[in-house]
């Protein structure tokens, strides 16, 4: 009788956790997306679905000169779900390069999925005075 009520107690824990992984917090983002070039100024867009608790979104960046975070508070809508964006912004002194973005959420003490996107950043583009250092260097150089 007792190995009975033991097993059953098992199965009945075991549906809820099943349950719970079911409706687990996912969060995705929509971009950038992987090999995106990103400028001075840059939205990063994302979905989270399975929450219905107000739930803070960080992005942290990180690149050649270390790491930095962007994060709000956004309230899910009644379906569970929060379409938001984050700004991601480097300044002129920010140094060319590749830099991966790691967003995640937490709600509740809960965190969620982490999403990592890779990302080029060019913050200054080719002056006047570069495109003739350039013909001036290359072995066919001649002004034009």
């Amino acid at each position: 009788m007792l190995l009975r009520m033991i097993k059953s107690l098992m199965c009945v824990m075991a549906t809820l956790v099943l349950a719970c992984l079911a409706s687990a917090q996912q969060i995705s983002v929509t971009s950038p997306s992987n090999g995106d070039y990103l400028g001075l100024s840059n939205t990063l867009t994302f979905h989270v679905s399975g929450e219905t608790l107000q739930t803070t979104v960080t992005a942290t960046i990180t690149g050649p000169n270390g790491s930095s975070t962007s994060s709000n508070k956004f309230t899910p809508s009644s379906s569970g779900t929060i379409d938001g964006s984050l700004p991601i912004d480097f300044n002129s002194s920010s140094p060319a390069g590749d830099y991966t973005i790691s967003v995640t959420g937490t709600a509740s003490g809960a965190t969620f999925n982490t999403v990592t996107v890779t990302v080029h950043v060019i913050v200054k583009g080719p002056t006047f005075l570069d495109f003739f250092r350039y013909r001036a260097t290359s072995s066919t150089a001649r002004y034009t």
